[in-house]
């Protein structure tokens, strides 16, 4: 077929995207080290409930005791208590906790490869979203797992309004989308049942010129 062939089946985003790169930033892993176990489970397994609960007061006195904690892994899996906070969609821990954070705490990422800012967008946290980009607008670019920018994580596990947020964030700061990665995640939305009914205008504009533009779609 013709030059402008796009086949519906890629709903990742481009990994040769042109878009600007941010290198990942990892967290402290002392606390997971088996000379640290005592204090894993004393410190780390505490803030872990606290945070999967929205607990603050008993988060903000184990933090108190152990500011390292803070910018640390907590959990096996390498999430730092923002990760764990972000993906329970405790809005108000959240807040409170990231006051206590520089703007660059926030791109630590997981062993996935995800910031807590992917967590909240794959959990549809759109409030957390807000609270986190006013600390570090970067967030919005950063992929996570698979490579995916936190726009696909929320389109790809149909979290409509968090999708519609972020896109037209993105849109609002004037990223620059690979059009292929644009065709994508609308066809993401479309396969998860999303497009017509939280998707944002600006998302609805894209599918419109698409088949004003294009002449071959697979």
């Amino acid at each position: 077929m013709g030059d402008h062939q796009i086949v519906i089946g890629r709903l990742t985003p481009n990994a040769t995207s042109t878009e600007s790169t941010h290198e990942q930033r990892q967290p402290s892993l002392h606390l997971l080290s088996r000379e640290n176990s005592n204090l894993y489970l004393n410190n780390c397994v505490p803030l872990y409930k606290a945070a999967l609960k929205g607990d603050w007061t008993t988060a903000k006195k184990l933090l108190d005791k152990d500011p390292t904690m803070l910018r640390a892994s907590i959990t096996k899996g390498q999430e730092t208590v923002l990760h764990i906070a972000a993906g329970a969609k405790q809005t108000r821990f959240v807040e409170a906790l990231i006051t206590l954070m520089q703007p660059e705490d926030l791109t630590l990422s997981d062993q996935n490869g995800s910031t807590a800012f992917c967590c909240a967008a794959a959990a549809g946290a759109t409030e957390i979203a807000r609270i986190m980009l006013k600390k570090n607008p970067s967030l919005l670019t950063i992929r996570g797992s698979e490579n995916m920018m936190p726009v696909f994580l929320a389109a790809l596990l149909a979290q409509g309004e968090m999708s519609s947020f972020l896109y037209d964030e993105l849109s609002q700061a004037q990223h620059v989308f690979n059009w292929d990665d644009k065709v994508a995640l609308f066809f993401t939305c479309l396969t998860n049942g999303l497009y017509g009914k939280t998707t944002s205008n600006s998302l609805h504009l894209t599918f419109f010129f698409y088949f004003f533009k294009k002449k071959n779609v697979v």
